[in-house]
């Protein structure tokens, strides 16, 4: 095994439990954070994004509580995550990003492949809680779920 670097050991840990969930089985057990993979139970990557009109974070997103990061029909997402927060109780802020968002400043190698489906959920901690491919449509019926999943792992931080 190739010698790791401390990017990867600092930051790049990939969370499997009951608090995250994902479709996909787990390919490594840390992530470089550099290469903006989006792999569900690692960080979310640092992307530059406006915050109340002054430079900010996609890290600071979950300040108050989760963040749903999505690139396509942030109205029919909202109306799914008020739906999501009356059921759980908890804040979620929907931010809508573009594409060019998710490339801007990404370490590219020959191995960096940056998946992303059509949203992303962020927990409190800053790590990918679920990811979907789905259309806003049909995974809001999902999201729903997926915080009861995620919110009833013992030991999920709220």
């Amino acid at each position: 095994m190739p010698p790791l670097d401390d990017a990867s050991i600092e930051l790049g840990a990939v969370y499997r439990s009951a608090a995250v969930r994902s479709d996909r089985p787990p390919e490594d057990e840390l992530d470089d954070p550099r290469l903006r993979s989006w792999t569900v139970g690692a960080r979310v990557p640092h992307l530059p994004v406006p915050l109340n009109g002054r430079p900010g974070s996609t890290l600071d997103l979950t300040r108050s509580g989760f963040a749903l990061l999505v690139t396509e029909h942030p109205q029919a997402w909202q109306r799914a995550v008020d739906d999501a927060e009356f059921a759980s109780g908890h804040p979620i802020v929907v931010r809508h990003l573009q594409p060019d968002d998710l490339d801007r400043g990404r370490v590219r190698t020959s191995e960096s492949v940056a998946w992303w489906g059509s949203a992303a959920l962020v927990r409190p901690d800053g790590a990918i809680a679920w990811q979907t491919t789905a259309s806003a449509g049909q995974a809001a019926r999902h999201l729903r779920g997926v915080l009861t999943q995620i919110l009833s792992a013992p030991g999920t931080p709220v």
